[in-house]
């Protein structure tokens, strides 16, 4: 079963009826999903590779052994290696081949690892919740071929469930990629045409000096500041919810674009406050000076539920009094409940 090494690579091979799959194990760094996605791709390649091996020099006389299942494992896993290779691999391609090549060592593996494998395809089923894996029902007391024709069923399935969703996972990474550009965009905009939204009467409520002179400057720094603010009370906000949540490679880049997100929104709501206030449209806030602005614009950073209910989207009965957001004001006290 096995060849001597290549003269020319000094790479070992496995000869199946004229065919062979090199030995290769090639490493390259982490910098996205798809690339992790490609190396667990490759390190799925490397189980398979060994598996096949092992039962071709364990079990390639054995009577159940399919020697025309095994040249087609074979083939696969010599075109998944070849494009496992390359920098930029398809992966959907690669991942229908290992799956495939996953269903044919079913044909070539012994009894006691039939057993073995019914055992945790079942678990893995029903974990999946997949409507799909309800129909399979895996018998380990079933006939020998009748088994390894089911449990071939089953590995197909579990590879389409495995497969929707990795490809679902990469159309949302996509989908929070192109929010996040709008949303960047958005803000851009806003600060942008900050001189035309904001009313010019409350720039003098900031300390800006000599910068006052020039409306449009004024107008562009303030914005910046009270979109700072924002973001700094949506990233806060942000941390404290995710310092306890455990992460994974596979949703790293996920949490990261949700964090990037989330503090536009906060830089966002906060210029939008800041517009709104300067016109004296919210009542719900009397601004005294420049820190009610930079206060109101952290807290609606912090909490989206907040700025909802500034603009009087949500019900206002818990709503902070006006007096409560002026700075060195003094606190008020909540009204006596009822009963």
């Amino acid at each position: 079963m096995w060849r001597a090494a290549d003269p020319n690579t000094g790479r070992k091979s496995l000869a199946v009826r004229g065919h062979k799959v090199y030995l290769t194990r090639p490493r390259y760094r982490l910098h996205g999903y798809d690339t992790y996605r490609a190396n667990r791709l490759r390190a799925d390649y490397s189980e398979l590779e060994m598996h096949l091996r092992s039962v071709c020099e364990n079990y390639a006389d054995e009577t159940w052994f399919d020697h025309g299942r095994a040249e087609q494992a074979v083939d696969i896993l010599e075109c998944a290696r070849a494009a496992l290779e390359q920098e930029d691999p398809n992966v959907d391609v690669v991942d229908d081949d290992l799956g495939r090549a996953r269903r044919l060592l079913v044909w070539l593996s012994p009894k006691d690892w039939i057993a073995t494998q019914t055992t945790s395809v079942s678990e893995l089923l029903s974990r999946s919740g997949a409507p799909e894996s309800e129909a399979i029902k895996l018998d380990p007391s079933a006939d020998a071929r009748h088994l390894r024709f089911r449990l071939d069923e089953a590995i197909g399935v579990l590879n389409q469930i495995w497969k929707a969703k990795a490809v679902n996972q990469g159309l949302q990474l996509r989908r929070l990629v192109m929010v996040r550009n709008l949303g960047i965009a958005a803000v851009s905009v806003l600060v942008l045409f900050a001189p035309v939204l904001l009313n010019s009467g409350s720039i003098g409520l900031w300390r800006l000096g000599s910068l006052s002179q020039n409306a449009a400057v004024s107008a562009w720094l303030t914005t910046a500041a009270t979109a700072a603010m924002g973001t700094t009370g949506a990233l806060l906000s942000g941390l404290l919810q995710a310092r306890d949540r455990p992460v994974t490679f596979a949703d790293y880049q996920v949490r990261g674009i949700e964090l990037a997100l989330r503090a536009l929104v906060g830089a966002m709501v906060s210029i939008v406050l800041y517009f709104l206030l300067s016109w004296e449209v919210l009542p719900v806030v009397v601004v005294v000076n420049a820190g009610t602005f930079l206060l109101v614009a952290f807290v609606s950073g912090f909490s989206e539920r907040y700025f909802l209910k500034v603009l009087g989207l949500e019900n206002t009965a818990t709503t902070l009094p006006p007096a409560s957001l002026t700075p060195g004001a003094p606190p008020t006290k909540a009204p006596p409940s009822e009963g």
